[in-house]
């Protein structure tokens, strides 16, 4: 989520939709609340960035988000230093 907002923050976005498996993050930012003191550090910069915009998270099953995770596995395997457009990744799945 941070690196999202990061990246949306140096495009110009002020409104956004977060789809996350992480149902913690989600309902820590959609509460402004952080589930326990010790997380700040992990929390505190993404809180930061999320009130800065007119943002709603959403939280989805890990089932759910095979595309986040199949984009991530690319990720590992191609070397990437800019912005991506849907075109520039190829990926296939095999079961």
């Amino acid at each position: 989520m941070s690196w999202g907002l990061k990246v949306g923050r140096h495009l110009g976005v002020t409104a956004a939709d977060i789809l996350s498996d992480c149902q913690v993050l989600v309902s820590a930012m959609s509460s402004s609340t952080l589930p326990h003191w010790k997380l700040w550090s992990l929390f505190g910069s993404v809180m930061r960035l999320y009130s800065s915009y007119d943002v709603v998270s959403f939280w989805i099953p890990r089932e759910s988000n095979e595309a986040a995770h199949l984009l991530a596995k690319w990720g590992l395997s191609h070397d990437c230093n800019c912005y991506l457009n849907f075109w520039e990744v190829t990926y296939t799945h095999t079961v």
